[in-house]
């Protein structure tokens, strides 16, 4: 599975997004950072691209019929920059 993922710039975060690539399905991964958070944002986006990042990724159907990407983290968002530079981004 090929992720892309996405930056979103809002009023006062950057929001990172991710979805399998070719499809229509994406996952909001609740990443928000300030502004000037933009080096880190970029190197979080490699590294979700790069497959090192998230795993177990499905897709899931809620009780509506909606379908939606689940995925766990690899790492603790807390620390993001020194997970980072220990899978080396």
């Amino acid at each position: 599975m090929t992720l892309k993922a996405k930056k979103t710039f809002t009023e006062d975060s950057i929001i990172i997004e991710w979805s399998l690539e070719g499809s229509k399905l994406s996952f909001r991964s609740g990443v928000s950072l300030r502004k000037k958070d933009v080096k880190l944002a970029d190197r979080l986006c490699r590294a979700i691209e790069a497959g090192v990042i998230i795993h177990d990724i499905e897709v899931r159907t809620d009780i509506y019929g909606v379908q939606y990407l689940s995925g766990n983290y690899r790492i603790l968002m807390r620390q993001l920059n020194a997970e980072l530079n220990r899978l080396g981004f």
